[in-house]
């Protein structure tokens, strides 16, 4: 006999892998958060997981991570498309998703948003030091050693700048 839940379980993951639409997938996840309103009432990802896919546990690393990928751009579909304001809050060792309900629960998205404007500015300005420091020109210089195994340039091109 197979296992209902499980069954549903592997249902999740077809749907969010696109054999659903988008929106199909949207009003599952909105029936989810619709039990959590407010950062007070707040669901963990490893729930989250749970609740779609069973325990992380049974997935490698890889597979955890696409999944993941494709849910958050289901959450980020809800927020941009329907009354449904979903975040994700990082909080000691583990994130958190709830619906925005009160100013204190928008002010933790506003700082999101505040902090992912100042690292793009941050990359423009990354841009920008590229360009003029023909970063270009040391991509080239490292494809033309790469192809006689240079691994100490290499290891030169991906050396963190500041």
């Amino acid at each position: 006999m197979v296992d209902k839940n499980l069954q549903g379980k592997q249902q999740n993951i077809k749907d969010l892998m696109g054999e659903k639409n988008i929106v199909f997938v949207s009003r599952k996840v909105i029936a989810l958060m619709s039990k959590h309103i407010g950062r007070e009432n707040a669901i963990s990802k490893r729930n989250v997981f749970k609740h779609f896919f069973g325990l992380p546990e049974n997935f490698n690393q890889y597979q955890q991570t696409f999944i993941w990928g494709k849910l958050l751009s289901v959450v980020g579909y809800i927020r941009r498309k329907t009354k449904c304001f979903v975040i994700c809050e990082h909080r000691s060792s583990d994130y958190y998703f709830y619906v925005l309900k009160g100013q204190s629960d928008a002010n933790v998205y506003i700082k999101q948003a505040d902090d992912r404007i100042r690292g793009l500015r941050g990359m423009q300005a990354r841009a920008q030091k590229a360009v003029s420091e023909k970063w270009y020109i040391k991509v080239q210089d490292a494809g033309k050693k790469y192809a006689l195994n240079d691994k100490k340039h290499i290891k030169e091109l991906t050396q963190e700048t500041k």
